[in-house]
């Protein structure tokens, strides 16, 4: 579970971070899981783009047939699905791309709505497949968390 030396995870957020997630969550109703697949995980392709641009990816040299970014209400709409298609109480988030860091805007606030919505018992598991060649310190402490 994503906590802070200090206690819980929602330690971690800052006052835009809470302000953010309650703005999120204010419309929603609590989650009655209608389990139709019983998905476990899922993965957001958060970006096309590559800043790598290798000649042999199958991402098309870092085009991925043209470029595009997730944006944050389809990324949250993508953990709305999530909670209500699960019985499970572990549950695994992975975020991939192109290069998912170069949409870390997205990728943060997914992981700090994921955690305002979860439900009682429910432990979330996060995993990003990066190359880490933009990773810089803010993202990595992020992402040690």
């Amino acid at each position: 579970m994503w906590r802070s030396a200090e206690g819980s995870a929602v330690d971690m957020l800052l006052p835009e971070d809470i302000r953010w997630c309650m703005e999120r969550s204010k419309d929603h109703e609590p989650y009655t899981p209608v389990v139709k697949y019983d998905i476990r995980s899922m993965t957001l392709h958060l970006c096309h783009t590559c800043n790598l641009m290798c000649r042999y990816c199958y991402g098309k040299a870092g085009a991925y047939n043209g470029e595009g970014e997730m944006t944050e209400t389809v990324a949250c709409k993508a953990v709305d699905f999530l909670l209500q298609s699960t019985s499970n109480r572990s549950l695994r988030l992975s975020f991939f791309g192109g290069e998912p860091l170069l949409n870390f805007k997205v990728l943060r606030k997914t992981v700090l709505y994921a955690i305002a919505r979860r439900l009682p018992a429910l432990q979330w598991r996060f995993h990003v497949t990066t190359n880490g060649t933009i990773m810089s310190p803010e993202i990595a402490s992020f992402l040690e968390r």
